[in-house]
């Protein structure tokens, strides 16, 4: 089973959020369109139309290498599959179009305000009043439109007119002018003084935008696994009292070893299903290491006598989180079930159930019997949530998965009319390619 350690690249966005997980290459590219967007923000305030050619061509050069040879490498998926990338593709066409046309046209001599600021009615002021309260947005322009201006204004000043500006425009005033706020021409800011400063200031403002995303993600780096201490089975008839009861502990759960580590890896892709289905698996077990899983080995005798449907396989899985008080509570418990259903075929297994209901079996032999897929040989167990199967491995291992269960009813012989019977429980492991040392 699967300690919860690290941020599962193989699920989907809905997984990823609910274990609050921000997978690594989302964060990657987020971070890198912040910055194709901030690097076009400054070549239109600089007006520099030649660096924004040799910008164009580098995304269409990077955009189409990308998607084309290194995504489809990396994600085993063709780009004619992909189509979310279809439509990432679809709209970086759209802003390379635009962005040819304002090449060729060049940049506009006089930048003022922004694209709300153009005409004066009620919806461009409502869709201003918008853009002004999303937070940090405002004045993230503000700020680049201070460093990469060439201006004698303080980023003091500098802001001052913006809020004066957009006092104005929201009075519906025509506009304002050079003359109605007059400012002595001086020397320019030195750029020590805009890079430092307003550049500590931006990237500050950054890091406070990102770094939920950023805790998120990087936590997995300082995350301390959390390996189950206990791990209690019980196998039920119907509504008769559980027939099988074992618990695990200490030397019972014991961690991966290398070994079976590279075995299972090299397991998954042996099984002939397909790149996509191969892939899938090992996304799951590559965010893992053998420290991280824990192979459960379970006595095979009941410790219960037993007292006397579809047959019921219960597990309870206790885990204490690491870096708690020794005043809290330190005990995690979660628990599921595994159903078999017994049908009309399984004569062997009706034929012993009955005698033993019927105390009609030879208490002087061993009456047993075996239930196919029973036992789940995999899980994967997250964080206050109930332990739940790992899909690709079902499909990698669809005969490996779940174990067999050899069930056996022994009486005791070595005291006279003994009444006291108990269960035990074998698995037969010499059939599986999986099968951890």
């Amino acid at each position: 089973m699967f300690a919860d350690a690290e941020e599962r690249s193989g699920e989907n966005v809905v997984q990823a959020i609910q274990e609050n997980k921000v997978p690594v290459a989302f964060l990657v590219m987020l971070l890198v369109q912040f910055i194709l967007i901030i690097i076009d923000r400054a070549l239109y305030l600089r007006r520099n139309v030649c660096g924004k050619l040799f910008f164009q061509l580098f995304q269409v050069i990077a955009v189409h290498v990308w998607l084309f040879f290194v995504l489809p490498e990396i994600t085993r998926t063709k780009f004619s599959d992909n189509i979310i990338a279809q439509f990432w593709y679809l709209f970086k066409c759209i802003y390379f179009g635009y962005s040819s046309i304002q090449i060729r046209l060049g940049y506009p001599q006089r930048i003022a305000g922004n694209f709300f600021m153009k005409r004066f009615n009620y919806i461009n002021q409502m869709l201003y009043r918008i853009y002004s309260i999303i937070p940090f947005l405002l004045e993230l322009r503000r700020i680049m439109d201070w460093i990469f201006t060439n201006t004698a204004l303080g980023l003091t000043s500098w802001f001052q007119l913006e809020d004066i500006y957009a006092d104005v425009y929201l009075n519906k005033c025509a506009r304002w002018t050079e003359k109605k706020y007059p400012t002595k021409r001086g020397v320019p800011r030195s750029k020590l003084l805009k890079y430092g400063i307003a550049g500590l200031l931006f990237a500050l403002l950054i890091l406070i935008i990102l770094f939920p995303l950023l805790f998120f993600s990087l936590s997995s780096s300082f995350y301390q696994s959390n390996p189950p201490t206990e791990v209690y089975v019980e196998i039920k008839l119907g509504g008769y009292l559980p027939i099988f009861k074992m618990t695990a502990q200490d030397t019972d759960i014991v961690s991966f070893k290398s070994a079976d580590y590279n075995n299972l890896r090299s397991s998954i892709y042996s099984s002939n299903l397909g790149p996509r289905v191969e892939d899938t698996a090992y996304a799951f077990l590559r965010d893992f290491n053998p420290d991280d899983i824990r192979c459960v080995n379970l006595f095979s005798r009941s410790v219960d006598l037993w007292e006397t449907i579809p047959v019921r396989f219960s597990y309870t899985i206790t885990r204490n989180p690491p870096n708690r008080h020794d005043s809290e509570p330190i005990t995690t418990v979660v628990t599921s079930e595994n159903i078999v259903e017994i049908t009309l075929d399984d004569q062997q297994i009706r034929t012993a159930l009955i005698e033993i209901l019927n105390e009609t079996f030879d208490s002087r032999t061993t009456t047993q019997f075996t239930i196919n897929k029973l036992l789940p040989r995999f899980l994967h167990v997250k964080p206050k949530a109930k332990p739940r199967h790992i899909d690709p491995f079902k499909t990698i291992f669809p005969y490996e998965y779940f174990g067999n269960i050899t069930m056996s009813l022994n009486r005791a012989t070595s005291v006279a009319n003994s009444t006291d019977v108990w269960w035990s429980v074998f698995e037969n492991r010499t059939e599986f390619q999986v099968s951890p040392s």
